[in-house]
Order: C-alpha cells, then sequence, then structure tokens
C-alpha cells in the first residue's frame, strides 16, 4: 500500500475538541508534490513553532480533564520527536504511545513487507 499526501488529507492532520468544538491542527510540511509518498515528505522549517502553538492549545484545551497531568508528558514527548521525515515523525509517535499503553502488538511497516505484483485484484 502506498500512502499519499493528498490535498485536505488526514496524514499530516488531526482533531481536537476546543470549548467542544472540533478543531484542526496541522503538522506543517516542507513544499513538495502532493503526490510524494509519506515516506518521502518533511516537516518544514517552522514545525518547531507550529509544535508550540499546537502544545500550547491542547495544554488551554484539556487542562482540566482528570488524566491530563500523566497523559501531558507523553504529548509533549511525541511532539518534541526531533524526527524531520514525516512517515518516521508519525511512526516514533506511534511507538510511543504504543509503550505508554503497554501495547506489545508488532508494528510493521508495511513497505518493509515482500510484495508479488504479478497478482490482480479480481474484478
Amino acid at each position: 500500500m502506498i500512502i499519499y499526501n493528498l490535498p485536505k488529507g488526514w496524514i499530516n492532520r488531526n482533531r481536537i475538541l476546543v470549548y467542544g468544538k472540533d478543531e484542526y491542527f496541522t503538522l506543517p510540511l516542507k513544499k513538495a508534490s502532493d503526490y510524494l509518498h509519506v515516506d518521502q515528505r518533511k516537516l518544514s522549517d517552522t514545525f518547531k513553532t507550529e509544535r508550540d502553538r499546537i502544545l500550547r492549545r491542547l495544554q488551554e484545551s484539556y487542562r482540566k480533564a482528570p488524566e491530563f497531568n500523566k497523559v501531558y508528558p507523553l504529548v509533549e514527548t511525541v511532539f518534541n520527536n526531533e524526527e524531520e521525515n514525516l512517515f518516521g515523525f508519525i511512526y516514533q509517535s506511534l511507538l510511543a504511545v504504543c509503550t505508554y499503553l503497554d501495547i506489545k502488538t508488532e508494528i510493521v511497516v508495511s513497505s518493509t513487507l515482500p510484495v508479488n505484483h504479478e497478482l490482480k485484484v479480481a474484478g
């Protein structure tokens, strides 16, 4: 499976609740073709500034949540990851959350799996 970062796609976006309403946040990407594979995309040089803004927004929105003080350090760890490659950033984030939740399921990167290109989809 090849994942492209199509315009308005979700690979670098997510939603949070702010005062009970959905708001989007986006990980800014370096300018490049929208049709690059996700593992070919890089976070923008502005990400560090945007990261601080996102963290402040998350803190303001969720600071009164019952488990905020337990979970927020994980959120900071995820966002403070120095990985510049979008796929690497997402992958490291997933691993951090799995570790925090003690999820032991093996994570396999689909591009590491062998592909038989002779197979065809029945249609």
